[in-house]
């Protein structure tokens, strides 16, 4: 449930939406305890708002990790999170006691109303990190066929991903790379006709030049793979890398199909054009 939280809301959403269902949960719980009479229906009432409202109330508690996460150096998320352990459970280990002194030096109802005051202060604070890009409502990653990967160059790959011209040797750098990680291919946005009918000479051209490396790129290897076996350690690939490469790029489980299918669908239209 709580990732369904987090899609939707942002980790700081769910902070305050926590902290604000504590806070509401606290109110009623304490309005039937002392406006009502006590009756069987009134436990009957106290007992379910505060099992069915009660899971509400830890998302608060849930987010403080994530959110942590979010702004910690990669090199001290350990550490920031020991603190953040440690310092919960100081917490809970003193809070009962003061709120204890508090209830004996006033009330109990002034301890609760204590308490609420705490919860919505708290929804109050986390309100502004709602903003924060990192701790607000993320947008939904792109597919991994239209991201970029560490270790990849960033302006090729975008380059490629965009529609435009790459030398094929960049992108069979980028291929290989992919596939060797056993990451997918690169599937590049089919342009509207409309985009590139001012340019078809470039583009016959491009595709020309891509068709051509293709066809020398197989004779290369095929002739690696023959000459390999006098001189195996001046193979451009060797036969389990050949392999390996041929067999993550025809492999379609690691693809998403309906992206796959609407570029294909997307190049037909193109072609209708």
């Amino acid at each position: 449930m709580t990732p369904w939280f987090f899609e939707r809301l942002g980790v700081a959403g769910v902070c305050v939406f926590g902290n604000s269902c504590t806070a509401i949960v606290t109110s009623v719980l304490l309005l039937i305890a002392t406006a009502f009479p006590a009756t069987n229906l009134s436990f009957g009432f106290f007992v379910f708002s505060m099992y069915s409202g009660f899971p509400f109330t830890v998302f608060s508690q849930l987010t403080t990790g994530p959110m942590l996460d979010a702004i910690a150096p990669a090199d001290k998320i350990g550490f920031v999170q020991g603190l953040n352990n440690a310092s919960m459970n100081f917490g809970m280990a003193l809070a009962p006691w003061v709120f204890g002194l508090l209830a004996d030096a006033t009330s109990t109802t002034a301890a609760i109303i204590t308490g609420i005051c705490f919860s919505v202060a708290a929804a109050l604070a986390n309100a502004p990190l709602m903003r924060h890009p990192l701790m607000g409502k993320q947008s939904p990653k792109p597919p991994a066929q239209k991201r970029i990967f560490k270790g990849e160059d960033e302006e090729i790959v975008q380059k490629m991903l965009s529609g435009s011209y790459v030398d094929p040797e960049l992108t069979l750098e980028i291929a290989k790379h992919r596939a060797m990680n056993g990451m997918p291919t690169v599937v590049p946005r089919v342009r509207p006709y409309g985009e590139e009918k001012e340019t078809l000479g470039k583009l016959a051209k491009d595709a020309s030049a891509t068709f051509e490396f293709r066809r020398e790129l197989a004779d290369r290897i095929l002739a690696g793979l023959a000459s390999g076996k006098d001189d195996p350690e001046n193979l451009e690939f060797s036969k389990e890398e050949l392999v390996q490469f041929l067999n993550t790029v025809s492999r379609g489980d690691n693809q998403d199909q309906e992206l796959i299918h609407q570029a294909t669908t997307d190049l037909g239209v193109w072609m209708g054009d």
